[in-house]
């Protein structure tokens, strides 16, 4: 999630030619179908308890995402990139919410806070590792010549 967030507005400004708030704003379908696979998973969860096919499914749909994000090239259409982002958005949402969850209804009513906050320190420490692989993976902006 972060290396999408950092990456993306990285290339509708460099390959792109977009502003920084254009960028920034054309975040939004990701940020948007995240929301709503959040909500939605939430809600099917509590309904029926039954929880194992969600992440499962956001994983499958932030692989499809991240996959199709490698077609983008210089000659993509904006809204295009924009739109792309919206499978990886409902496969995070869908894997965030239901790991979540899956946390919460296994601890303990008095280790609600501890298993809460190390969901947060796991997505911390993933982030953490995951954004320096992922930026050291994609190709470098140059903007003048290579130093020697």
């Amino acid at each position: 999630m972060i290396a999408a967030l950092n990456h993306l507005p990285q290339y509708l400004q460099f390959a792109r030619g977009q502003s920084s708030t254009a960028s920034g704003l054309l975040l939004l379908p990701l940020m948007l179908a995240m929301v709503a696979a959040q909500l939605a998973s939430g809600r099917i969860i509590a309904r029926t308890g039954r929880y194992r096919t969600h992440p499962i499914l956001g994983g499958a749909l932030m692989t499809a995402g991240a996959l199709l994000l490698l077609l983008l090239d210089t000659d993509a259409p904006v809204a295009v990139a924009s739109g792309l982002t919206v499978v990886l958005g409902a496969g995070m949402g869908l894997l965030m919410q239901a790991t979540l969850l899956v946390t919460m209804y296994g601890a303990e009513p008095r280790d609600m806070g501890a298993a809460s906050g190390t969901v947060t320190l796991v997505r911390t420490l993933g982030g953490s590792l995951g954004w320096p692989s992922s930026a050291r993976c994609s190709p470098r902006v140059s903007t003048g010549p290579t130093p020697t």
